[in-house]
């Protein structure tokens, strides 16, 4: 079973290097490129040195990065809203949804820092380091793993056949876990030439992953765009065919049977007379029956 299952993982890295190589191997030297420039310019870290040291570029890596998470959980999103359409609520429309809420939430910490800001507050409790050395931050990044983990658990039935989009998504963990490698390395037992090396290394190899990240969102979106088995259906909305009946219980389940019940029993509720002394009851009608018959 193992054995087959990473056959599937080295065909579908290869299907991937081959159709994208080129485009990533252009988006990696472009940003590491970018980043260099920033680390000489002294703009490669947190956005907040903006206000703080008040320089011309300082923080325009981090927000290009943020940039990039805001593109890959947009990507995701869209892959979303598609599996609901054809699914409704299943465990991969979940799944998907997790993925497009994450990249916004990575977003929002990359500019404001959460993840900085609750190692802090752990500290302060007196939470114990990880391991006995590393930085308590990595308790946030477990957290992010494990719902990480569930997201691609659910979404492995569209993941496994868009193989092609895979390179630039193994590419984004290889980057992200290397850069926390790096981060965990006791930054005060450094010398300062030490730190001016592995400080640039470590946002580099995190810019490298969020862009990666990018490129991997968007992909899935046009893989779902192209995957026949999540094109829209285009039957007229509320046309009352046993097509469209079908397709709501498939997509809503037992709530849309219950629903479409009530509704059909509430038409079959008589009327008050119409006329005064007929002594008959007339049927109700839905409203395009009657002015057929006007």
């Amino acid at each position: 079973m193992i054995a087959s299952q990473l056959r599937v993982l080295a065909t579908g890295l290869l299907r991937s290097w081959r159709e994208h190589r080129v485009m990533m191997l252009a988006v990696w030297v472009a940003t590491a490129g970018l980043c260099a420039w920033a680390a000489a310019v002294g703009g490669l870290y947190y956005f907040q040195d903006f206000r703080t040291n008040g320089g011309p570029h300082s923080g325009a890596m981090t927000v290009i990065s943020a940039f990039a998470l805001v593109a890959a959980g947009i990507g995701m999103s869209l892959v979303a809203r598609r599996v609901y359409a054809r699914q409704g609520w299943r465990v991969s429309t979940l799944a998907w949804a997790i993925g497009g809420a994450g990249g916004l939430l990575l977003a929002l910490d990359e500019i404001t820092q959460i993840h900085e800001g609750v190692a802090r507050r752990l500290a302060r409790a007196g939470v114990p380091a990880p391991f006995g050395f590393g930085d308590r931050d990595l308790y946030v990044f477990a957290t992010y793993g494990l719902f990480a983990l569930f997201a691609v658990r659910g979404a492995w039935p569209q993941l496994r056949r868009w193989s092609e989009a895979w390179l630039p998504g193994a590419a984004s963990l290889m980057f992200f876990a290397m850069s926390s490698v790096v981060d965990q390395v006791p930054w005060e037992i450094l010398t300062r030439s030490q730190q001016g090396f592995w400080g640039p290394v470590e946002e580099i190899l995190k810019t490298l992953g969020t862009v990666s990240f990018a490129v991997f969102g968007l992909l899935l979106a046009e893989a779902a765009a192209r995957d026949p088995d999540l094109a829209w259906r285009l039957e007229t909305p509320g046309d009352g065919s046993e097509h469209e009946r079908r397709r709501r219980r498939e997509r809503d389940g037992p709530l849309r049977e219950m629903i479409d019940a009530r509704l059909a029993a509430s038409t079959a509720v008589q009327t008050p007379e119409c006329a005064a002394g007929s002594g008959e009851r007339e049927t109700a009608q839905p409203f395009g029956s009657m002015m057929e018959r006007a």
